[in-house]
């Protein structure tokens, strides 16, 4: 399924190559703790240093270990956002486990082509000043504004009402 994916996303199946982040696993995990994932993290770094591969797609949970945060949030919290491998002079992006449900399967080959997209700059803070100008905002799940974020093609800022002091 995972060369599928890769093909879909425009990679020859020559240009992928696949391991297993779970050397260390128990056979009787059915989810890998984060031991066993840690356990594992020495032979995917020293993978990575003698391959050096140009691109580095970590899929479910196995990311936690690899850049070594502990329980650093939920996947969705981190994808799109390259993240450096201690350890190694790589970095990655991160994304659902191949057998996640179908509805999110498509994520998985947008991640895949997100390693051809152009990395942008990231924009400075002042006011954007511009005649177009983009503006988002976020909400929890019970409908209460979280951030607004505001945005031109140079300039960005973001007020973040969840880490604002509480009244």
């Amino acid at each position: 399924m995972i060369l599928t994916w890769a093909t879909e996303a425009g990679y020859a199946k020559t240009d992928v190559a696949l391991m297993g982040a779970l050397r260390c696993r128990k056979q009787t995990e059915e989810k890998p703790s984060m031991t066993s994932l840690r356990g594992c993290r020495s032979y995917v770094v020293q993978a990575i240093q003698v391959l050096k591969p140009e691109r580095i797609l970590v899929m479910g949970d196995a990311w936690r270990s690899l850049i070594n945060k502990g329980t650093p949030g939920k996947i969705m919290e981190h994808r799109g956002l390259r993240l450096p491998i201690p350890g190694t002079d790589r970095w990655c992006y991160v994304t659902h486990d191949p057998e996640t449900k179908a509805e999110l399967q498509s994520h998985i080959v947008t991640d895949m082509q997100r390693f051809t997209w152009p990395v942008l700059e990231w924009p400075g803070n002042d006011r954007p000043d511009a005649w177009v100008i983009g503006v988002d905002t976020e909400f929890d799940t019970e409908g209460r504004l979280l951030d607004i974020a505001c945005a031109d093609k140079e300039t960005a800022f973001c007020w973040s009402l969840s880490h604002a002091p509480k009244a």
